[in-house]
């Protein structure tokens, strides 16, 4: 297994230059190695025994209950552990000082060990050096400092000597145990957990343009960039909706400096001012946005939910300004050929991303003018749906009317044109015929609500087929008995944040079982990844729990490594509140109605609406399912199965 740590704010300051700075850890049997990115490790550590649990919190990689630890600060790492051998790459070892110095392309790196005054030393045939420290009685002291030259790390060291591990350890202990708890039998706990910390470590301080404390998807992309934006940001959101309305609030204005107002496009990604991320993308004339191509227009599904949670008006006026004129930029800019439906610009050239979907054997044919997209088009009905709530809700009816008809326009072309009842699916359409390659594109007809009961129905039995969508992880990009159906991007892999959509799509379309039974699958099979592989991943092999074979489409190298510890396609915490359980805001109120056949025996989940925190508490019974929902002390909701408390209640 290998575990990654990174200094975390508000552990360190200097947010800009440890923008991707993390540190490695291997864990094999009674070893742990120690490295920097990909740097082949330098440090090795041999335990007396194997450890019997790690828990990993970001900056803190708890080693045992013995007060055993490994943690990430500033440029560098400590280690305290209780150890029977030290393994060091011989380069320039001086056992005087006890210290090791290293240089690699990532700079240069100094290590030093306190363990005992009896220090032995040997050499083995690879060019390594062993110490052990016969009769030590403490544990083994290990700093590791990086810097851009010796002195830095030398100075970098100084620094490392006098942190307060303690005050680190409880500092991120502490936050872990002030966030929502979820406590059940089975190890989805753990994944509930690991998403808390991920999201802290991958927390930035406020920077021009964002006036938030703003989170980026990921930390380990190669290309060391960090943005906000595409619809990674809106998952990562959701996944705050229902933990701290506040922070997901801020962070979705944050998501909103993609928008420009020259032209009302909402851009590919924003990154903070003067970064360098993509080589000529001429962020530095844009306020940091990349406006090579915008990205899937969701953001208004979100939006509404976070009015729902904040019922602030003044908010609200200001977002519909914004989506009125940015649902008039896709109307302008894609639909070339004026037929009603709408064309993402991975129609027309090899690398835009606009779709999302990169690399998807959708696009492997392009033309002139693009085609038809399934996904998009529903995005757009899901869009002018919303359009049309926020209009009635500001008592611009005349508006919401108009958006209404546009809506209903679409959804009758989306229904007349890109369904295909033979296939009993949903597809693209290229030169007046079909895109015949089954994908999860299509299931955004479900999530939109346009398919008809008897085109759901159709639906699931390929959704539920093993040989298609219901692999061991559900729902791949590509259906499994496809042709084209690859390990590579979006040509097979899976990303949760997909489940998550269809998910709600199904429920609100009255398949709840159906929705929770591939959530369920879908964070059982999170869980047993991240207990083999200490990760979250941006896409996942739905064939099994081994990831080696997955790999990111990039245009130039196919084999790119996909990401971990990636939050951008894993709203964990939604799946497990919004997607199981079936807690989400409504105009009307709360709405509770869990996925009974897909819960565990006894469940009990924290969350937070508004100002209010709130417990649901889910007990099976021979009756059914009984729900129990508390604010504070006071029970204000018992039922069987399903309930609706008045939002009046809520307020």
């Amino acid at each position: 297994m290998r575990l990654s740590l990174f200094p975390a704010m508000p552990n360190t300051r200097r947010v800009r230059e440890l923008k991707h700075f993390y540190w490695d850890v291997a864990v094999s049997g009674k070893t742990l190695s120690f490295g920097f990115h990909d740097v082949d490790p330098f440090v090795e550590v041999r335990l007396g025994e194997t450890p019997a649990s790690l828990v990993w919190q970001g900056d803190v990689l708890i080693l045992s209950d013995a007060g055993e630890f490994a943690i990430a600060a500033n440029r560098g790492l400590v280690v305290s552990v209780s150890a029977e051998r030290l393994v060091l790459a011989d380069r320039k070892l001086d056992r005087e000082e006890r210290t090791l110095r290293v240089r690699t392309d990532d700079g240069h790196f100094l290590v030093y060990f306190e363990w005992g005054d009896a220090l032995k030393y040997r050499a083995d045939d690879h060019g390594r050096v062993h110490v052990t420290s016969p009769g030590a009685d403490w544990p083994l002291m290990l700093f590791v400092a990086q810097g851009p030259s010796p002195a830095l790390a030398d100075t970098e060291m100084d620094r490392m000597k006098s942190v307060s591990m303690g005050e680190i350890v409880a500092l991120t202990q502490s936050f872990g145990k002030a966030q929502p708890r979820l406590e059940t039998s089975s190890h989805i706990v753990d994944l509930w957990e690991h998403a808390h910390h991920l999201h802290r470590v991958n927390t930035f301080e406020p920077e021009p343009p964002f006036i938030y404390e703003w989170e980026c998807a990921t930390r380990t992309d190669r290309y060391a960039s960090r943005v906000i934006g595409h619809w990674d940001t809106i998952h990562t959101v959701w996944d705050w909706l229902l933990i701290d309305g506040t922070r997901a609030r801020q962070e979705f204005e944050n998501y909103l400096k993609s928008y420009d107002p020259k032209t009302a496009q909402i851009a590919l990604d924003v990154a903070p001012i003067g970064e360098d991320v993509w080589p000529g993308d001429h962020r530095e004339d844009n306020d940091g946005r990349c406006t090579v191509c915008s990205h899937p227009p969701v953001w208004p599904e979100l939006a509404w939910q976070l009015y729902l949670v904040t019922n602030d008006r003044s908010w609200l006026a200001v977002t519909y300004e914004i989506a009125k004129l940015n649902i008039a930029w896709w109307e302008r800019q894609r639909d070339r050929d004026h037929d009603g439906l709408f064309e993402y610009a991975d129609t027309r050239f090899p690398q835009p991303w606009e779709s999302g979907c990169d690399g998807s054997p959708r696009f492997d044919e392009l033309t002139a003018d693009g085609f038809a997209c399934v996904d998009l088009n529903c995005q757009l009905v899901m869009f002018y749906r919303n359009l049309v709530r926020f209009a009635v809700e500001l008592g611009e009816n005349k508006e919401a009317a108009e958006f209404a008809k546009r809506q209903d326009r679409l959804v009758h072309l989306v229904r007349e044109r890109l369904w295909d009842a033979s296939s009993g699916w949903f597809f693209d359409r290229r030169d007046d015929d079909f895109v015949r390659v089954r994908t999860t594109a299509g299931m955004w007809a479900i999530c939109a609500g346009i398919a008809q009961p008897e085109q759901v129905d159709a639906m699931l039995e390929h959704i539920d087929n093993p040989d298609e969508f219901a692999t061991w992880f559900p729902l791949p990009s590509v259906s499994a008995d496809e042709p084209t159906f690859t390990p590579i991007g979006w040509r097979g892999p899976c990303r949760a944040s997909q489940v998550f959509w269809i998910a709600m799509g199904l429920r609100h379309a009255g398949r709840v079982e159906a929705a929770g039974r591939i959530v369920r699958r879908t964070l059982d099979a999170m869980t047993e990844v991240l207990h083999k592989e200490g990760a979250v991943y941006e896409c996942y092999n739905p064939l099994g729990v081994k990831q080696d074979d997955v790999t990111l489409f990039d245009y130039t190298d196919a084999g790119e490594p996909v990401r971990r510890y990636y939050l951008g396609h894993a709203p964990i915490r939604a799946m497990v509140l919004m997607g199981l359980l079936g807690i989400e805001p409504t105009r009307d109120g709360l709405l509770v109605a869990p996925a009974a056949e897909s819960l565990d025996d006894e469940m009990k989940v924290e969350f937070i609406l508004g100002k209010n925190g709130y417990v649901l508490e889910t007990h099976s019974e021979t009756e059914g399912l009984r729900l129990t929902l508390r604010r504070g002390r006071k029970e204000i909701a018992t039922s069987w199965g399903r309930t609706l408390v008045p939002r009046v209640e809520l307020l």
